[in-house]
């Protein structure tokens, strides 16, 4: 009885698949649009690249019919909360473009492009979207301060990490070091508020040395940390997606809004104060965000950062310390194990 049944139920799913089959040819057959390629979407882009809160953004895009077909819409599909909102793109000198309104500081705004294409002789349409993910992983942008807000010389984020313990790594850019006493460390607040950096807290804790960095840990047990520290404030970083700022009395310093990160990752400048972040799958903190185990920054891991790491080999050290690749607190053997992974020199 068994097999008797298993007979059927594969006549039944022969006979499923040949029906597919055969309705698959005749709509193919019979419908131009599907069998055709969409329009081509060579690119897109937004200017300015990093638009402050008082600026219009233009998004561009190159599009091209295929053989046979040609544009007869290209739409811009754009939000910073909640659904899309669509704008419909114009065609000037080659190009499709569309305006988007100044957005609030700190604003992410995400953004997709749909070209469609008639075909001649058709009441058919084809279309294509950029990025080809759409709405579910679309292209972004940060909205930051107009020009005067922040200022320099200034320490900036240089890492997050949201995923097994929360942290924050503040780089110091600049042949001078930065004095953080008085500052906010906040989640998108006003000047006053969220973490402040008590004058009376040791050097060690508010000083950032010349390409230095100092690490701040997120709602995190004391007995948790891997070394005693007052950098430790009462909130979270979300994992999927979170804004920072920070403040020196009501000055904006610098400001980061950042998407999902996955277990085990952190998000960071893709080099030590670049204006460009990353997904980083080996995270540094209080290391350089360059070439992880190059501890002298010359491009190689090499002898001299092996002798570098083995003469503090068994401390305790706080940031700045470049020689605690794994940020557990200790110079120890799973530092020099990561070091000789990705010994080159």
């Amino acid at each position: 009885q068994l097999l008797a049944n298993n007979a059927i139920f594969q006549s039944v799913l022969n006979n499923i698949i040949d029906f597919v089959n055969e309705r698959r040819t005749y709509v193919m057959s019979g419908w131009v649009a599907l069998s055709m390629e969409g329009p081509v979407v060579s690119s897109v882009s937004h200017s300015p690249l990093r638009p402050s809160s008082v600026e219009e953004v233009t998004i561009n895009a190159n599009v091209e019919a295929a053989a046979g077909g040609s544009i007869s819409s290209v739409t811009l599909y754009w939000r910073t909360r909640g659904g899309f909102n669509s704008v419909e793109m114009s065609l000037g000198d080659g190009i499709w473009s569309a305006t988007l309104p100044p957005q609030p500081m700190l604003e992410i705004v995400e953004y997709y492009v749909e070209a469609i294409q008639t075909i001649s002789g058709e009441e058919s349409s084809s279309s294509t979207f950029q990025p080809p993910t759409a709405a579910q992983k679309p292209m972004s942008y940060a909205v930051g301060p107009p020009d005067g807000w922040v200022v320099g010389p200034r320490v900036v984020f240089n890492e997050v990490s949201g995923k097994k313990m929360d942290w924050i790594e503040i780089y110091n850019p600049t042949p001078d070091p930065i004095n953080l006493a008085g500052y906010y460390l906040n989640k998108g607040g006003m000047p006053g508020e969220g973490f402040f950096f008590d004058p009376s807290f040791d050097d060690e804790y508010l000083i950032v040395v010349p390409m230095g960095f100092l690490l701040v840990y997120c709602n995190v047990d004391q007995a948790d940390l891997p070394a005693s520290t007052p950098l430790v404030t009462n909130f979270d970083i979300i994992a999927d997606g979170d804004v920072l700022t920070l403040y020196n009395a009501d000055i904006l310093v610098d400001f980061v809004r950042f998407g999902r990160m996955f277990k085990g990752m952190s998000r960071g400048r893709e080099m030590d104060g670049s204006p460009d972040w990353v997904e980083k799958y080996k995270p540094t903190p209080c290391a350089s965000n360059g070439m992880l185990g190059d501890l002298n920054e010359d491009g190689v891991v090499g002898q001299d950062d092996l002798l570098a790491l083995l003469a503090v080999f068994g401390q305790i050290c706080h940031c700045p310390c470049a020689e605690d690749l794994n940020g557990d607190g200790t110079v120890n053997t799973g530092d020099l194990l990561i070091l000789l992974g990705a010994f080159n020199g």
